[in-house]
């Protein structure tokens, strides 16, 4: 049950909620003038903050501006069992929502975050916080969501919580104008505790007859381009298969020419091999060169010291000579080794020239003579032309394959999409007798609201076709079940939404007796709008009866106008509605007594 609605800015004037309790937000005109309206009140506004704390997607154009209402947060606090949790959400980071309340069991973890006080917070993205709602509203785990295991994959979060936070009214089934009927079939089948696992495998069933109706398009497009049908492309491939043998039968006559592209192949490798052959070549004159450059003999000659000497007046003794003449002597030793050196090695590089020379010209004749057999062989073109024929047939065959592989995978699927289609139809024969008490019960209970609601202006013998229209499908291809809930005269707009009322109290007394936790329902003016005011009256004033009853909670949001009419004070009395009433709006000058504390031209 909600409990609590605030936010961050002082203008806005907390809600607080009353349990197993009809909760009314009214809006009031300000005074008696005549020009006095209840738009940009923020009637609709509330039903979509609410929605927004619970993680529902909200238009930017229609439903919440979020860029014109910079700056604001809003926290609800509701309960679950008994639990109270705390979500707060905020137009700046609308993806990171803020989570007060026990949650050590869920199997979805947020970012905890500690305040200074001591008090500790999670931290959720919209998806996460869906998943914990769906398990703490509906039991579902995120891989029960994921259909892990083999399981068939429920209905979505926002399709179900739809149903209790009703924001359109057209449609009593489709609460979501994005789901599809089947969809949204599956939604109400989880919720009023039926076999939703053969709904959502009837749903799979559909996406793969889809899937293999695509397959086998895709197969006949590509025939079409042949301008042939299955038929005659078979004969197609069995005539390309024989081209292909008699083609490979007539390639194996030329034996030469295996031989010859062998050649071919040794031609390429005398080329590299000459091509290695000229790189040494090269290298071995370059060192050559190196070699003869640092190759000439220097000898050191004693005479010019001996001369400086002479010149300076100086003594050149004895010794002296002795010590210089062994030093030259010892000079011209290393001279003549280095000399002899050099020549052993110019002397072998000389002859690995030669060597080299010669494997040149051997690799050049052989290359020649390659050229010249490869020049002489005339099969060889031909074998290239045959060969380039049968690699063609092979492609084409290849193709036209696939295609009819194709083919038959589409039609092997749907065989097998029509053996689980039998077997649908067998658990849907199961389904409908199980589904007979049920459908019982829960046809009682919407006609029991709809004979309140318009108890004389539907005939008598009308009255027992009331009904939920809930019924098993399993005509052709398609499986499911179906719900159409009518009564008699059902075709004006303001019937149109009570129906969509007195359906929605039936899911919730269905989820209340199933024992799931979802124990509220909000919805919008517009229910209200063109509908009869007694009809109205009797709504509001049983669905305050069955609160109290069942223990639940109805959140309203109505106009002052539709309740004073005599009509309808004299089923619900103003002073018995005003005890329901939580909160006024009221289209005060100053924009004080609106939802945010400020006139809202969006409402």
């Amino acid at each position: 049950m909600l409990k609590r609605l605030y936010a961050n800015k002082a203008s806005f004037r907390p809600i607080v909620f009353k349990d197993n309790s009809l909760n009314i937000i009214l809006a009031e005109k300000h005074g008696d003038a005549a020009t006095a309206s209840r738009n940009g009140l923020g009637k609709s506004t509330f039903v979509n903050i609410i929605a927004f704390c619970f993680g529902l997607n909200v238009d930017e154009r229609n439903d919440l501006p979020l860029s014109e209402l910079a700056g604001w947060a809003w926290t609800l606090e509701f309960s679950v069992g008994d639990k109270v949790f705390s979500v707060t959400r905020s137009t700046d980071a609308p993806r990171q929502i803020k989570v007060l309340g026990d949650l050590s069991n869920c199997p979805v973890h947020g970012q905890v975050v500690s305040e200074l006080g001591g008090e500790e917070y999670s931290i959720f993205d919209e998806k996460s916080w869906r998943q914990v709602l769906c398990w703490l509203l509906f039991t579902l785990t995120p891989g029960d969501m994921l259909g892990e295991g083999g399981n068939a994959q429920p209905p979505e979060y926002q399709s179900l919580i739809s149903h209790f936070i009703r924001r359109h009214f057209d449609d009593p089934v489709r609460v979501k104008w994005s789901d599809s009927k089947v969809a949204a079939e599956l939604a109400i089948t989880y919720l009023l505790g039926l076999d939703w696992q053969f709904l959502a495998s009837a749903k799979e069933l559909r996406k793969k007859n889809k899937m293999a109706e695509a397959v086998i398009d895709s197969a006949k497009t590509r025939m079409s381009q042949w301008r042939q049908k299955r038929n005659a492309m078979e004969a197609e491939c069995k005539k390309l298969e024989s081209d292909i043998r008699a083609a490979e039968a007539g390639l194996s006559k030329y034996n030469t020419v295996p031989q010859a592209q062998l050649v071919k192949g040794s031609l390429d490798e005398y080329t590299k091999r000459l091509n290695k052959v000229e790189k040494e070549i090269i290298r071995t004159d370059r060192l050559i060169k190196s070699a003869r450059d640092s190759s000439s003999i220097n000898y050191v000659s004693s005479d010019p010291i001996v001369r400086f000497y002479e010149e300076i007046g100086r003594v050149f003794t004895g010794g002296a000579k002795r010590s210089l003449e062994e030093v030259r002597k010892f000079h011209d030793g290393l001279t003549k080794n280095r000399a002899s050196l050099i020549a052993e090695q110019i002397q072998s590089l000389s002859e690995k020239r030669k060597r080299l020379d010669e494997e040149w010209k051997r690799l050049s004749r052989e290359k020649d003579s390659v050229v010249a057999a490869i020049s002489a062989n005339s099969a060889f073109e031909d074998y290239k032309r045959r060969t380039e024929a049968l690699n063609t047939i092979r492609k084409q065959l290849a193709l036209k394959q696939d295609c009819l592989r194709q083919l038959d995978e589409g039609e092997e699927q749907k065989k097998l999409n029509e053996q689980i289609r039998t077997e649908l139809v067998r658990r849907a024969e199961e389904t409908n007798e199980q589904l007979k008490d049920t459908r019982d019960r829960e046809d009682a209970f919407f006609a029991s609201v709809i004979n309140r609601l318009y108890s004389e202006a539907i005939p008598e013998r009308y009255k027992r076709d009331t009904s939920l229209g809930m019924r098993i499908r399993n005509d052709g291809g398609d499986c499911g079940i179906s719900y159409e809930p009518h009564f008699w005269g059902d075709r004006s707009l303001g019937k149109k939404k009570l129906k969509a009322f007195a359906f929605d109290l039936t899911i919730l007394k269905e989820q209340h007796a199933i024992g799931t936790a979802v124990d509220f329902m909000l919805h919008d003016s517009v229910l209200y709008e063109s509908s009869d005011s007694r009809q109205y009256a009797k709504a509001l004033a049983y669905v305050a009866e069955i609160c109290e009853k069942e223990h639940f909670q109805y959140i309203g949001v109505m106009n002052s106008d539709d309740v004073s009419t005599d009509d309808f004070k004299a089923i619900l009395p103003r002073e018995k509605l005003e005890t329901f009433v939580i909160h006024r709006l009221t289209d005060d000058p100053s924009g004080k007594g609106t939802l945010l504390g400020e006139f809202f031209p969006r409402e």
